[in-house]
Formats: structure tokens, sequence, C-alpha cells
């Protein structure tokens, strides 16, 4: 009976140990997912890569907006990568594609026309330096260095009479160039029909630097207002597009229909030939019309 007694309770402990302290595999695998978890949660978080932008862009990161009563540009969509080249004038210049694509279609070098802007001459063959021109030049060549990226966009009409691309510019921070020229007074706002896109934008710019006298409308404006002498007002008037009789000869370049420059020759300036103040006609081969007014050759 003793034996009996012990048994049972001897079968009684094991009962308890394994209901009470025993742990099912299930039991065991959940313990093991919490601590995995909790040896993460203490574990820092990767660092990134140095150099490595978390999200890469091709595109400019958006410029700082001027104060909000100011015009602004932003960057077009279809705007086309390239690089500056060298500096012509305030608002000619030359530059490359970094690679093919919507606005041009080589990578070559190509003289470009800012559109919509104009800016005071420099290098006008037989013309002298105009006041703010040389401040002009300085200020395109600082907005877009020789070999600083840009990016370019096209407007309806894709090149002038000689040859030059006609185009927009933003810099690399998303910035417009032509709109920095006219709201920092060193470019006037013209209109070159058919290319309208951005001309009531630099408009306004434009009358917003003639209100604070910026650039050349407080250093300039003294020369503006004084009237040309007679002779020179005289001297703009049209000039009648008569054939010369030389042209009968068949050997005239058709450009200068009123004068005969013998055609094909080397390119010539007006110091090498005697004519003066004649009629000009696209596309002006030898460039004898500097200010595109239709006359050649106006000084000298």
């Amino acid at each position: 009976m003793r034996g009996l007694v012990g048994g049972g309770l001897l079968l009684a402990g094991l009962t308890l140990f394994v209901v009470g302290g025993a742990i099912s595999p299930q039991d065991s695998s959940t313990s093991d997912t919490l601590a995995v978890e909790q040896v993460r949660e203490r574990q820092p978080a990767p660092a990134a890569s140095p150099g490595v932008s978390p999200e890469p862009s091709g595109r400019p990161a958006p410029a700082d907006r001027p104060p909000a009563d100011d015009p602004v540009l932003p960057l077009p969509a279809d705007a086309q990568e390239a690089v500056i080249d060298r500096h012509i004038d305030g608002d000619t210049l030359a530059l490359r594609a970094l690679a093919v694509g919507p606005v041009l279609s080589s990578t070559s070098q190509i003289t470009v026309r800012l559109l919509e802007i104009d800016t005071p001459e420099t290098k006008q063959p037989g013309t002298a330096v105009q006041c703010y021109g040389p401040e002009a030049s300085a200020r395109l060549a600082a907005l877009a260095p020789v070999g600083s990226p840009v990016y370019v966009v096209a407007d309806r009409e894709r090149t002038d009479q000689y040859g030059r691309d006609l185009l927009y510019l933003w810099d690399a921070q998303g910035r417009s160039i032509n709109l920095g020229l006219v709201d920092g007074g060193f470019a006037k706002a013209v209109l070159y029909a058919p290319n309208d896109r951005y001309i009531t934008v630099l408009r306004a710019a434009e009358a917003e630097a003639k209100t604070a006298r910026r650039g050349l409308w407080g250093a300039c404006a003294a020369s503006a207002a004084a009237p040309a002498p007679a002779a020179a007002v005289a001297s703009r008037a049209p000039v009648p597009v008569v054939p010369a009789p030389e042209a009968a000869r068949g050997n005239c370049d058709p450009a200068y229909p009123t004068v005969c420059i013998p055609a094909p020759l080397p390119d010539l300036d007006c110091g090498e030939i005697p004519h003066r103040r004649f009629a000009v006609l696209a596309p002006d081969p030898h460039r004898f019309d500097g200010n595109s007014d239709g006359v050649g050759c106006e000084s000298g």
C-alpha cells in the first residue's frame, strides 16, 4: 500500500512538471521572434553612402525664389542641357549640347542669340561701343561662365537671318538668364516675332528695372534723353532699293541690290569696300548690316 501511494505521488509530480514547466514548440518559436525584433530595434539604421543622394535627379534643384513681386520664369520640362563655350557680347554666345535632345539635334558648337532681349552693342562693325555694353557683356559672362552647364529652350522660330540659334537660357540652378539680364537693367525686353513665349514676363521685368533705374536705365538716362543731331536723324531715312547697273552682269551678290559686291568672294568688311549706306537683304553673307536695320556700312 505504501508503494502504491509513493508511485502515485511520483506520477502526479511528473504531470505537474510537464504541464507547468515545459514549453511547447509553438511557444519557443514566438520567443525567438520577439528576441530578434528586440535586437533589430537596438541596432542603428544603416548610414547613407557618402556623396550619394537618396533620390538622384538629372534636373537642377529648384532655384531660390526672388521676392514675390518679381517675375519668375521656371525651368520648362522640355529644356535641354548644354555647356557654354565662349561669349561674344551681352546677348550672344556659343555653346554645345551635351547630347542630342529635343532642342539641339547635334553636339556641335553653335552660336546662340538670346531671345526677347537686346543689350547695348559692343562689337557692331563701324559703331562705337554703346552705353552699358561692356557691363552687359560682363554680366552675361558672370551668369553663364565658360564651361558651366546651362539649359536651353526654343520658341517658334529656330534661327535668325545670320544662322544663329534663337534660344532661352537657364543656369544650373534653374534661373532664367534672359530674365536675369533684363531684371538687372543690363538688357531691354524686345519682341522678335513670332517668338513671344515669355515677352509678357520680360516686359514686366523691364518696367520694374526702369522704375528702379537699375543698370542702363540709370547709367544711360542722360545720353538716351539727349536728342540726336539732325544730320544723324536724317541719315536713318530708308534706303531706296534701286538695282545697280553692275548687277545686270549677273556677277553681283543679290543680298546687296543697290551696289555691286562681286560673288563669290572671301569675307569682307566695310573698310574693304567703297560703298556706304546701301540696302542689305538676307542673308547678308558679309554681315555689313550689323544692327539688322536693312542698311549696310552706315558709318565710316
